[in-house]
């Protein structure tokens, strides 16, 4: 395990990346295929049999699953209600079964930084967030700045028509996504969230040495930028 350690966390660290920015990668012409269904299901699972394997759970962790499973009950019992009637609609459902797979493999994936990391799992995993969240800020300057990457890097990611129409000039201002087929509100949000990190991280700079304070500063300025092209406020 100690030999293979170092590479493991950097498996651990792409999860997280492609788990907080999942693409929809282009296959065939016409043919896509959402990540998603590897990189959340796969880690949801072994959360789930995580979870209920180690009891220890903390009290919010299993506050916000009870209130989840009512939730989902509340909305299972209105959309029987709906198919008597004759009005079907299952989208709620849907949004609660990929809330609960959310919810499991961030479990799964915390754990594996509890593992690897040990008393200071938390301190990393908020820096590897916000690492993160420059890496894709930097994605989408890219793709703002240099037409050709644009080009190419949408080769291979596959975006909805109205985010297509926003990132290739079809719309009167664009607004880029990076990754994600979409962005708007929800990648805006995301952004300032990994931004507010970074900030905190900053507050927290004097343990960290002069190249890593300017790493933590440059990427700050990037995710700042990012919101900018993004077209939310954040």
């Amino acid at each position: 395990l100690n030999n293979n350690a170092p590479l493991l966390k950097k498996i651990l660290f792409a999860l997280l990346f492609f788990w907080m920015f999942h693409p929809v990668l282009k296959l065939f012409p016409g043919v896509v295929f959402q990540t998603n269904l590897i990189i959340i299901s796969i880690p949801a699972f072994l959360g789930l049999v995580g979870y209920f394997k180690y009891k220890r759970q903390s009290r919010v962790s299993n506050t916000v699953l009870i209130l989840m499973i009512l939730g989902f009950v509340y909305i299972l019992m209105y959309e029987f209600i709906g198919v008597l009637i004759g009005v079907i609609d299952f989208n709620f459902t849907k949004e609660y079964i990929m809330g609960f797979m959310l919810f499991f493999s961030a479990y799964y994936i915390v754990s594996q930084y509890k593992f690897y990391y040990g008393n200071k799992f938390l301190e990393v995993l908020l820096i590897h967030m916000f690492y993160i969240g420059a890496i894709h800020s930097f994605l989408i300057l890219s793709v703002a700045f240099f037409a050709n990457f644009k080009e190419l890097f949408y080769e291979v990611i596959w975006l909805t028509d109205k985010q297509e129409k926003y990132t290739f000039g079809g719309a009167f201002n664009n607004r880029y996504s990076g990754l994600l087929p979409t962005g708007f509100s929800s990648l805006s949000t995301t952004h300032a969230t990994l931004l507010s990190i970074g900030l905190f991280c900053l507050h927290r700079a004097g343990d960290f040495k002069f190249i890593k304070l300017m790493l933590l500063v440059a990427s700050s300025v990037g995710i700042f930028l990012s919101l900018i092209f993004i077209g939310r406020s954040g």
